[in-house]
């Protein structure tokens, strides 16, 4: 899925270990403290022993939560609701994964259901997503991890601003314990944005309470990716393809969503770089932030956020390393590279090497085998004059112990490695 997700305003802290019965299961509301400053890292709490009863209940709480949105949008939209998306439910309640996915790529395909109208399959393509990927992620992720995960996510959102977050899990994770909160926030994906019936459903549950990117203003940004990047086939047709082309696209699409909302500010977790949101961006957390009101810090300001940051990783970090299964597992190690790269390009983006740096070693001697920030590493050392040492970092094999949070390890560049930056 690989999208852009928007949470606005910050949740009420949730216990995880408890049940909590959400105030509003709607759209949730905008908090107006948008000059708030940066948020504080999330606290360093042990992992519940109790995490995986914790999130069963909260799964039951979010299918309770479903349910009643799935009726309540049929009835917003003037529609039936189809025995197929019951069965999709019901597969989740009973957490059949295998029968829910089944169910999920017969959605995705028309005529994939037998009797069930186009239009019925249009208007529920978006609901029938947000369900299957916060399913995934809660199958995929042990518990604990899951848990460590979503609250310093939600714990790094400044409040009054909006959250940007750019992998399936930095969507689904926090869909799913943000829907669970007492005072749940939005939560939208930015890759939806372009097709119509997910513009439709976001206007069920946001109103008017976000100004969203208009269908000129997404047809304009693949138009100027297409001219910028597309190639020229035989047949005189212009293509594109491929995660940059992607990631262009979503940098026009929430320029021009911050454009369009010009009192607001935005927390990032970022899948690719997106360079329009870097001037002016602070860290925060576990994320970064840009907007309003305009930050701007000082190098030396950014460079003591970038050493704040890199300690609570080691922190973090080090908390996942008591649990086993967590580390053994490489979407959970590669989520949480992922939050440190996406940091690492803002202070790339500021010319900061050596905190830059630093950041990247943390993330790949976590996860070693993440390709995408082991190529942007590499790519910030021969942009500052070391091309060897680009090259002996690609080169490197992926491996190594995840448990060593070593920059020297891993074939990562670091202050103790011969000729190392």
């Amino acid at each position: 899925m690989g999208a852009i997700s928007f949470v606005v305003s910050r949740p009420t802290r949730m216990d995880p270990a408890k049940e909590p019965v959400p105030a509003n299961q709607g759209a949730g509301t905008a908090d107006s403290d948008a000059s708030a400053g940066a948020a504080p890292p999330a606290d360093l709490e042990p992992i519940p022993t109790d995490a995986a009863a914790a999130v069963r209940r909260l799964q039951t709480r979010f299918h309770s939560i479903q349910r009643r949105r799935l009726q309540d949008y049929a009835a917003f939209r003037g529609i039936a609701v189809p025995r197929a998306a019951l069965d999709f439910l019901t597969a989740a309640e009973r957490r059949d994964f295998d029968g829910l996915k089944r169910l999920y790529l017969a959605f995705l395909q028309e005529n994939g259901i037998p009797d069930l109208p186009e239009e019925t399959r249009h208007i529920l393509r978006p609901w029938i997503t947000e369900v299957f990927g916060v399913e995934e992620q809660l199958r995929e992720w042990p518990a604990g991890a899951l848990i460590v995960y979503g609250r310093q996510v939600l714990d790094s959102i400044p409040a009054g601003a909006v959250y940007l977050g750019g992998t399936d899990e930095g969507r689904f994770i926090p869909t799913f314990l943000n829907a669970t909160a007492a005072e749940p926030g939005i939560v939208l994906t930015q890759n939806g944005l372009a097709d119509a019936s997910y513009r439709e459903y976001l206007g069920f549950l946001l109103g008017d309470r976000v100004q969203l990117p208009t269908a000129a203003q997404v047809d304009a940004a693949f138009a100027r990716v297409l001219e910028e990047q597309g190639q020229t086939g035989p047949d005189g047709r212009r293509t594109m393809g491929g995660g940059r082309a992607v990631m262009a696209i979503n940098d026009l699409v929430v320029r021009a969503i911050a454009d369009s909302n010009p009192d607001l500010r935005f927390a990032v977790q970022e899948s690719g770089p997106m360079p329009s949101t870097y001037p002016g961006a602070s860290l925060a957390g576990s994320l970064y932030q840009f907007g309003v009101p305009v930050l701007s810090p000082s190098a030396g300001e950014l460079t003591s956020m970038a050493a704040a940051a890199a300690e609570q990783w080691q922190e973090t970090l080090g908390r996942l390393r008591s649990d086993p299964e967590a580390l053994a597992n490489p979407r959970v190690r590669s989520a949480f590279a992922t939050l440190i790269s996406g940091q690492a390009s803002v202070l790339a983006g500021r010319g900061l090497q050596e905190p830059t740096w630093e950041l990247y070693r943390l993330a790949l001697a976590f996860s070693p085998e993440a390709r995408g920030i082991r190529a942007a590493f590499a790519e910030s050392l021969a942009l500052a004059g070391r091309p060897e040492q680009a090259r002996l970092l690609l080169e490197a094999a992926p491996g190594g112990s995840p448990e060593s949070m070593e920059g020297s390890r891993n074939g990562i560049p670091g202050s103790d490695s011969p000729g190392s930056p």
